[in-house]
C-alpha cells in the first residue's frame, strides 16, 4: 500500500529523549536483528503445485484463481491424429499462479523444464520475473520504483539516508528513538578497515569508480 511519506513520519510514534540505554541496545540486537534473519524468505512456496493432470483429471479440468493449465502436444503426432485423439496425444500440466503484491500475475515455470522436456523462449526476460523481492518494486516502462511500498519520489523528499536504510532494513520507518539508535550503530562502524584500503590501492590512478566499488563488495 503505498502511503504519503509525510503522513506516515508525522504519524509514527514519538519517544521522550533519553540516553541509549541497555533496555534500548537490547530490543535492537534481539528484536530487530532477528527480524532481519527470520523474515528473510530465499523462495517461494506455492499453495497449488506443478503437477501433469492424467486420467479422470483431464475429464473435467477445474481451475482456481491460484493455477493455469499448459498443453503440450506430441511433436511426433500430425494434426489429424491430434484432432482425433486430443487427451492420449498431448500432455497437460498445471501450474501455479503467482499473485504479487504488486504488479503482473506470474506463472511459476520453475519445475517446468525437468517434469515436461519444455523449456521457454524470453531473451532478455522480457516477460519473465528473474526473482522476487519484499523490498522493492520496479516497473521500468512505468517509470514506478517502490521501496516498502513508498514511492521514490516521496522517499527523496521526505527522508534522509538513516531514515530510508532504516525502512530498507526493518520494513517501517523509524520513530525518533529506532533512529537515535540507528544512527549510533552507522557512526560506530564507518571505520574502513586497513586491508579494506589495501584492495583499493591494487586498483590503477585511473580505474572507474563503479568498477571499484563492485569488485571491492
Amino acid at each position: 500500500k503505498n502511503l504519503n511519506l509525510h503522513q506516515k513520519l508525522m504519524s509514527a510514534p514519538s519517544s521522550p529523549k533519553h540516553k541509549l540505554s541497555a533496555t534500548l541496545s537490547n530490543k535492537w540486537e534481539v528484536d530487530y536483528a532477528a527480524k532481519i534473519r527470520s523474515g528473510a524468505v530465499y523462495d517461494i512456496e506455492t499453495e497449488t503445485p506443478f503437477a501433469e493432470l492424467t486420467g479422470e483429471f483431464l475429464k473435467e479440468v477445474k481451475l482456481n484463481s491460484s493455477e493455469c493449465v499448459l498443453i503440450i502436444p506430441d511433436e511426433k503426432k500430425s494434426a489429424d491424429e491430434l484432432e482425433d485423439g486430443f487427451k492420449h496425444q498431448c500432455r497437460v500440466y498445471r501450474l501455479p499462479l503467482l499473485k504479487p503484491t504488486t504488479g503482473h500475475r506470474t506463472i511459476d515455470i520453475r519445475p517446468l523444464l525437468s517434469k515436461s522436456g519444455v523449456s521457454t523462449y524470453d531473451p532478455g526476460f522480457v516477460s519473465t520475473a528473474s526473482c522476487h523481492s519484499t523490498i522493492t518494486f520496479i516497473d521500468g516502462p512505468k517509470g514506478i520504483l517502490l521501496h516498502r511500498g513508498y514511492k521514490i519520489e516521496d522517499l527523496c523528499d521526505n527522508s534522509d539516508f538513516e531514515e530510508l536504510s532504516f525502512l530498507l532494513l526493518y520494513g517501517e520507518l523509524p520513530n525518533s528513538a529506532d533512529k537515535l539508535y540507528h544512527v549510533s550503530q552507522i557512526k560506530s562502524h564507518t571505520l574502513v578497515h586497513e586491508k579494506m584500503i589495501t584492495f583499493y590501492k591494487g586498483f590503477r590512478y585511473n580505474a572507474h569508480p563503479m568498477a571499484i566499488m563492485c569488485s571491492v563488495v
